[in-house]
Parts: structure tokens; C-alpha cells; sequence
């Protein structure tokens, strides 16, 4: 009996962290896959700048500035120019079972804007 609960306790913890990922773990452990311009070492100094509350600046792989202008549990707004944005987004896939982070970016060229959108799986491993 005893080593059931204790079973059932740790699966319980297990289940409820991994459903209470906050977009700044999301920004630690995502692949460069869903942001190439920062490197590891980038997003990380985003958020501890963040939370530290100061200005989150870095330069990105070309050259370039990269601001976290936002940062919720869910939510995280990047500016990576004077013209575009990247919104990250926790939400769930289409099949409605599946974590997911919902890249947009946006650019605005001569008063325009244009915007892209790309689901990436929380659970699936770099290849």
C-alpha cells in the first residue's frame, strides 16, 4: 500500500510539471529549430535579464539585436528588427492532445504586414 501511494505521488508531480511548462522553460529547452537566429546561450540570457529586470537584449547569429519585449506563462514577444516581430505561443496541436508552441512572425514592409505561423510539438526530440 504504501509503496502505491508513493507511486501515485510521483506520478502525480511528474504529470503536473509537465503541464505547468511556463514559456520561459519553453525558451530554455526549445530546439534552435523554432528561433535559428539565438543560440542556446542567447535565450537563456533573454530570460535571466527578463527576470531580472532589465533590459533583455543580445545580439543574434548575424549580427543583429534581439529584444524580449514580453514574457508571460504563456506569451513571449521578440523583436529581432525595427520591422519584425516573433510571437511564441503555448497552446495545443490540432489533434488537441499534444503541447505545441505557436511560432508567428511578422514583418512589415512599406506599411504592410505580413505574417507566418508554424506549430512545433513540445514533446518532439531535435533531429
Amino acid at each position: 500500500m504504501k509503496r502505491t501511494l508513493s507511486l501515485f505521488f510521483l506520478l502525480t508531480a511528474l504529470s503536473v510539471s509537465a503541464h505547468c511548462q511556463s514559456m520561459a522553460d519553453v525558451l530554455r529547452t526549445m530546439p534552435d529549430s523554432v528561433m535559428p537566429l539565438l543560440t542556446l546561450n542567447d535565450r537563456l540570457d533573454l530570460v535571466d535579464e527578463w527576470q531580472a529586470g532589465v533590459k533583455a537584449e543580445v545580439k543574434n547569429r548575424l549580427g543583429g539585436m534581439v529584444t524580449l519585449t514580453e514574457l508571460s506563462d504563456t506569451k513571449a514577444v521578440l523583436q529581432t528588427s525595427s520591422l519584425s516581430t516573433v510571437t511564441l505561443e503555448l497552446t495545443t496541436m490540432p489533434d488537441g492532445t499534444t503541447k505545441a508552441v505557436r511560432r508567428q512572425r511578422t514583418c512589415t514592409v512599406d506599411g504592410q504586414k505580413d505574417t507566418s505561423e508554424r506549430l512545433f510539438p513540445l514533446n518532439r526530440k531535435e533531429q
